[in-house]
């Protein structure tokens, strides 16, 4: 019996609410922290050369540049794969979420019903 009374995995009024909040705030974090976080893995590459002195990060002038020959590249090791996570990864996981779910096929499903309810409302109104 209480396997007949739950609903399948996907069914219900709730469902499709939770799933389009759940969508939401991800998105919506996602959005408000990839500007710092790009910038943040793009740091290790913007070096400033400062003559004699050598070159030094731009994020933090304590640091010489990894171009310089000090040591290892510990920073940009860490930063390159992450720079295929955040900056190229969010955008192209965000594009391949529009395409998953059909999205632009739907834009455009309800651009030409849109058309399509205006063409009428404007005829209806000529013949009265």
């Amino acid at each position: 019996f209480y396997a007949r009374s739950v609903p399948e995995f996907g069914e219900g009024k709730g469902y499709a609410r939770v799933m389009s909040a759940g969508f939401y705030w991800v998105l919506f974090w996602l959005v408000m922290v990839y500007p710092a976080v790009s910038v943040a893995v793009a740091a290790p590459w913007n070096c400033l050369a400062l003559g004699k002195q050598g070159t030094f990060l731009r994020a933090d002038f304590r640091e010489r540049c990894p171009d310089d020959g000090f040591g290892l590249d510990f920073a940009r090791s860490w930063a390159l794969p992450f720079l295929f996570v955040y900056p190229i990864g969010i955008p192209l996981g965000m594009i391949g979420l529009l395409c998953l779910l059909s999205i632009p096929t739907m834009a455009a499903r309800k651009k030409t019903h849109a058309r399509l309810q205006e063409m009428l409302q404007v005829y209806y109104r000529s013949i009265n």
